[in-house]
């Protein structure tokens, strides 16, 4: 699993792109890529109208130079990994005959300071990840990474070594492991191994149903994992992540510990019981067409891979798949462009229709977004409680959606989010297709966070579109105060055009407070001013009512709108909306009548404008339906709402009037 997120991690961060609709030059440059030591150091590169030219990156699997031809214009990114002692690839066999930390980066004989490429750190892996990129190349360049070993390699201080002790009770299938890798108990009872003070062991656990292809290949059928104990605790399998195939219908568990001592790990197997297994319901997946589904996704195990947008099967016109009731099914397809590198392998690369069950849906509702050539589409199942039919009908393109570039600057190495990706680059490149929203997510992480030590600067201090300053207070979306994080996002709901988003972290201050502003109900209204102030400044809050609400006040009684406060201390302010809606306009002589009123399944309004919307809203405001009148007069099902008062808001060209309406 953790090669799989490293490879994925991978896939995502060498997928830079160029500025779409640069002018193309002829010239070509060369890129020379110099690995001394044998670290891991890969590269991949984009041509100036935004393509991914690789499929998959150039890796280094020893020291070596590499170079290629360019194309002016284009980009180079660049990764490097400094895997530390512990981490799932410290010793792998690409590191034969080199080192596994990274110590100098020079392009062009200029050394790079290794903490303004910092990327991330992944605790659970044991890793440094850096990342290097050059846009717009005008001529040639050199890279050169230079590894090492690590000062504990050269020097080292002995750690404590423990013994880690395996045992199976039973005959099911089982593998137990560390930092170092797995081996197998299928045909033992017991293993050791030894592993050092801090690192980790683990075990995967493997159960079978009897509906599996493997049943009946294991006569004594003690399949079924029981018990799970760690130095005689036992360890709930239910607390402990788990996956369910659907392909062989086999269940996996894996469970994870530091190493404080010596420990002995305990599974115990036995029959399976049937009573206890969830019924199981069909899904079925048709292909008409012949384009890309990943079926990878109907297994929980594959669906990360699959979902994480790695590896893709081609369906063959029908296939059944088995999942227990209860849990998650997602369904995910493609459209591939032209320019994609699989387009030729399908003979209908567009998703034209998609029915779950006969009934279609539409497919705007189901679109994930659009990366580097393809479209992505995925519709989840999330609770299976019967059988399902799945139909995908794929085509020939007509028509292609221009594709625009959404490029992110981050300028002081703070935590950025974009819809697909964690950009961790200096320069980021995305491409968007014509109409689709495009967002942007930003944390400032305060002192207190567990996050703050992961980035030099972690606090956000601007943020522009296209070098036009966005106020932080009209994006910021809430304070999570268990981890001390402010979040912020920018969302442009109709990208029509390339953009750059800029953002600017930078340290904090020692006084530094949090506003969360809040709306009673966001239905009625929003609200902006929200964010962090230094001690002493003023803040200025904003509520602003949605069509048929009004502001009333905040909740300390103040009715100031805009508002303006001095910060002192992290405080909350909630605005408080309702209703455009009173007694005294209830009543009318506009010859718009209910009946019968008070009612129990149905009301007929009549004296309505042809064309006039007709909304039946709650006392706080809320519409709970809503209709066009074809007539003059228009029959509401009421049967379904609660007993109570209501009122009926009448909107037409001519004609605007409410209604009080007694549900009984």
């Amino acid at each position: 699993m953790k090669k799989t997120r490293f490879l994925l991690m991978l896939l995502t961060a060498l997928c830079l792109v160029g500025v779409n609709g640069r002018a193309q030059s002829n010239a070509f440059h060369t890129m020379t890529f110099i690995n001394e030591g044998g670290g891991y150091f890969s590269f991949s590169r984009s041509t100036p109208d935004g393509q991914s030219v690789d499929t998959m990156d150039y890796t280094f699997r020893r020291s070596s130079t590499e170079t290629l031809q360019v194309q002016e214009g284009s980009s180079v990114y660049i990764g490097l990994s400094s895997e530390r002692r512990g981490s799932f690839f410290y010793g792998e066999i690409r590191y034969e005959g080199g080192f596994p930390r990274l110590l100098h980066f020079y392009v062009d004989n200029r050394e790079v300071p290794l903490d303004s490429i910092y990327s991330f750190y992944d605790e659970e892996s044991f890793y440094y990840w850096y990342s290097y990129t050059l846009a717009n190349i005008t001529s040639d360049h050199t890279f050169r990474a230079v590894f090492g070993e690590w000062e504990e390699d050269i020097n080292p201080t002995p750690r404590p070594t423990h013994t880690i002790t395996f045992i199976k009770q039973g005959n099911g299938s089982m593998y137990g492991g560390g930092s170092g890798g797995s081996m197998s108990l299928y045909d033992r009872d017991t293993l050791r191994l030894t592993e050092e003070e801090g690192l980790y062991f683990s075990v995967e656990i493997e159960g079978i149903r009897p509906d599996s292809r493997y049943w009946y290949s294991n006569l004594d059928r003690e399949l079924q994992p029981l018990h799970l104990y760690v130095d005689d605790v036992e360890i709930p399998l239910d607390s402990i992540t788990r996956r369910f195939d659907c392909f062989t219908l086999e269940y996996g568990y894996y469970y994870r510990q530091v190493v404080t001592s010596d420990h002995e790990v305990r599974v115990v197997f036995g029959p399976v019981d049937t009573t206890q297994l969830p019924p199981l319901h069909t899904i079925e997946v048709v292909n008409e067409g012949g384009g890309n589904i990943d079926y990878g996704s109907l297994s929980s195990y594959l669906g990360i891979v699959i979902d994480g947008g790695w590896g893709f099967v081609l369906l063959p016109d029908t296939m059944l798949f088995q999942a227990e009731e209860g849990m998650a099914v997602n369904i995910v397809m493609h459209s591939l462009r032209p320019e994609s590198g699989r387009y030729e392998d399908y003979s209908n690369p567009r998703l034209l229709h998609f029915y779950i069950d006969g009934v279609e849906i539409p497919l705007d509702s189901i679109f994930e977004g659009y990366y580097i050539d393809r479209y992505f589409y995925k519709y989840p199942l999330p609770n299976i409680t019967s059988s399902h039919t799945v139909r995908a009908v794929f085509g020939q393109w007509d028509t292609l959606p221009s594709i625009h570039t959404m490029t992110i600057v981050n300028q002081g190495g703070g935590k950025i989010h974009s819809p697909r990706s964690k950009a961790h680059d200096a320069i980021r490149m995305l491409l968007v297709s014509e109409g689709d929203p495009f967002t942007v997510r930003m944390d400032s992480y305060r002192p207190g966070s567990p996050h703050y030590g992961d980035y030099a600067n972690p606090k956000l201090l601007h943020f522009y579109v296209d070098d036009v300053e966005v106020p932080l207070g009209s994006i910021f979306s809430g304070y999570d105060a268990a981890t001390q994080t402010l979040h912020y996002v920018y969302t442009d709901s109709n990208v029509t055009a390339n953009h750059v988003f800029r953002v600017e972290f930078g340290p904090w201050s020692d006084d530094v407070y949090v506003l969360t502003l809040e709306a009673n109900d966001p239905a009625m209204g929003s609200v902006f001013g929200g964010g962090t102030y230094e001690a002493g400044t003023e803040a200025t809050l904003t509520a602003t009512p949605n069509e048929g609400y009004r502001f009333v006040g905040w909740q300390d009684g103040n009715t100031d709108n805009p508002r303006t406060v001095i910060v002192t201390a992290d405080a909350t302010y909630i605005a408080t909306f309702e209703a455009e809606v009173g007694i005294n306009e209830v009543d009318g002589a506009d010859g718009i009548t209910l009946h019968p009123n008070p009612a129990c399944t149905k009301v007929t309004i009549f004296g309505l404008e042809q064309g006039s919307k007709v909304s039946v809203v709650d006392l706080n405001g809320r519409e709970v339906s809503s209709l066009l009148t074809p007539d003059s007069s228009l029959t509401i099902d009421v049967s379904g709402l609660a007993q109570g008062a209501y009122f009926v808001r009448i909107v037409g060209k001519h004609q605007q009037a409410i209604r009080k309406l007694i549900v009984k």
